[in-house]
């Protein structure tokens, strides 16, 4: 039997259209997470550190950063967050993998630059980065990216987003020679490389050691409830697609889901996701991958995880077959377009669902009545 939660229980999301997905709260109809800020934070993901400068670091490092900028530039533009504010919440909230201090300076380099960029209208009204300076005296020329710690005195960061900037022509650096604020960004990131490389290499030697203690909490609490730990919990449950297919994510759709759990007493949950696409032709749904995972969860614990499709290439042949098409006729090859339809996600406690969320309400029976449907589709 299918217990599902009240409408100021379950969260369905709603608002995907053109493979674009929306968070939305059904009980206010309002935004679950600050959007801009989530959005943002998936451009602020730490970079791999490594003590060899790769041929392509500085073309990566500058193309995150571009689009760092805009991101900056339309809340600047927007009812959004201002660049100061958007960047503590990102950093603040969503982004992991990352000292305190390494934060720190890099939301003062982005702002930094940001406010340059700005200030030399490098922005066209759609808030789009272009190189063309339009203010100042260095107007009509192109601007300049260049490293802040060039790689050749601190090699760890010569693929961060963080340790490049744009600067006007007149500005560029001109040999070898740091001015002081370069110098003392190549000091603090120097010390920042040392001591995230040290919790690297901890964290990699100590990691079943790290899981262990990190379930202990809950194993007590476990313990302590007894026999109310059994009973199925009361949780809201929500989330949305927080990325779409890209280079940087594998060409791969990713949801986000979050469990509230707001029994007084701990549990453990099963998490199920989907993810569905859908022909240009002949509207046939089909599954784009799918995942689960157990999460234990103490009394009043929130907790968020991410969940991705399949790379979306890998379903040009089932398009093909489901619409009908010849992947060798060239005609038929434009008309094989993988879209994303959705997702559908559920959560299980000893094998009852007890909450259920979807893109759209037209999914949602794939979460429960229909489920023998959703695992019958190609």
């Amino acid at each position: 039997m299918i217990r599902i939660l009240s409408s100021l229980q379950l969260a369905i999301l709603v608002g995907f259209a053109g493979g674009a997905f929306a968070p939305v709260d059904a009980a206010e109809g309002k935004s679950l997470i600050n959007k801009d800020a989530y959005a943002l934070a998936k451009l602020l993901k730490p970079a791999r550190l490594s003590a060899k400068v790769g041929e392509g670091d500085f073309d990566a490092a500058q193309k995150q950063l571009i689009r760092i900028l805009e991101a900056l530039e339309r809340g600047d533009r927007t009812s959004g967050p201002r660049p100061k504010d958007m960047l503590e919440l990102a950093y603040d909230h969503f982004v992991e993998g990352m000292n305190p201090q390494w934060k720190l300076q890099a939301q003062s380099a982005l702002l930094k630059t940001w406010e340059e960029a700005h200030s030399l209208g490098l922005f066209d009204v759609g808030s789009k980065f272009t190189t063309k300076i339009t203010r100042g005296p260095d107007t009509g020329k192109e601007c300049v990216f260049e490293y802040i710690a060039p790689p050749d005195q601190l090699p760890l960061f010569s693929n961060d987003y963080a340790n490049v900037r744009v600067v006007a022509p007149s500005k560029q650096r001109v040999g070898t020679e740091l001015s002081p604020y370069d110098l003392a960004a190549v000091q603090r990131l120097s010390r920042i490389g040392e001591e995230a490389l040290g919790i690297r290499l901890e964290e990699k030697q100590d990691n079943k050691e790290a899981a262990k203690a990190a379930r202990a909490p809950w194993e007590r609490e476990m313990a302590a409830a007894g026999d109310a730990a059994e009973a199925a919990p009361k949780l809201i449950f929500s989330g949305g697609i927080t990325a779409s297919p890209s280079k940087s994510n594998g060409e791969r759709y990713e949801a986000t889901l979050e469990i509230t759990n707001l029994s007084r007493h701990p549990t453990e949950v099963e998490v199920e996701c989907w993810f569905l696409g859908i022909t240009g032709e002949k509207r046939r749904r089909y599954r784009m991958g799918d995942a689960s995972r157990t999460v234990p969860l103490r009394a009043g614990e929130v907790w968020r995880g991410e969940f991705f499709s399949n790379p979306v290439n890998k379903f040009r042949g089932t398009v093909a077959m489901l619409d009908g098409l010849n992947p060798k006729n060239k005609k038929d090859k434009k008309k094989i377009v993988v879209k994303g339809r959705g997702w559908v996600a559920r959560v299980l406690h000893k094998g009852e669902v007890i909450a259920m969320a979807a893109s759209t309400n037209d999914l949602l029976p794939y979460a429960g009545e229909e489920f023998e449907a959703l695992k019958a589709l190609p």
